[in-house]
């Protein structure tokens, strides 16, 4: 096709092979090919010029519209193998709701305007299990109890805890200074 259009562009073998880089003899073979392939002349050829047939016309014309979309369809192809482009499914439990996902939401769609957020609220063990199965992308989930070698954990937050105790307890002085020992650290 991109021999084709490059011919009827410069109406002239030799300049058309120039531009594309190959052989005069084979473009003009690969362009008798297409004619016999297709069962039409798209040129008229004379000893000093080259022209579009009507038939040349308008295969040119919807060869363009193929040409474009083909392009097209290569940037999408590239957007959506680098994420760029798509749906992302995200599972998610209720505590994240809160303190996680409005913000990372809205960084992630700055960041890619084109892709789909589908969020499902879900408890951490069917969140584990629905990534493992793939049914979601990812989920963002209270930490498992035993670890599966089939998806990839990260620690991406950690809640912090606090206590509260009257004042004027006896056993608050000895609690506090237990509780004290943990050291509870935001991650992110």
């Amino acid at each position: 096709m991109k021999l084709f259009v490059a011919v009827a562009e410069e109406l002239h073998f030799t300049r058309a092979s120039v531009r594309l880089r190959i052989a005069q003899p084979y473009l003009s073979q690969e362009i008798r090919r297409l004619e016999r392939e297709i069962g039409v002349e798209l040129f008229v050829r004379t000893k000093r010029s080259v022209a579009l047939t009507p038939a040349g016309h308008a295969f040119l014309e919807r060869v363009r519209i193929i040409l474009d979309n083909t392009a097209d369809a290569v940037r999408a192809a590239r957007r959506a193998s680098r994420g760029e482009i798509g749906r992302i499914r995200l599972g998610f439990v209720v505590t994240a709701a809160v303190g996680v996902i409005p913000n990372a939401i809205a960084r992630f769609r700055s960041a890619y305007p084109d892709v789909e957020v589908l969020l499902n609220e879900i408890r951490s063990d069917e969140g584990l299990e629905a990534v493992r199965t793939g049914q979601l992308d990812l989920c963002l989930l209270h930490p498992p109890r035993t670890v599966d070698p089939a998806v990839n954990i990260e620690t991406i937050w950690l809640e912090p805890l606090v206590v509260l105790l009257p004042p004027k307890t006896p056993a608050c002085r000895q609690a506090t200074d237990q509780l004290a020992a943990f050291e509870i650290r935001a991650v992110g």
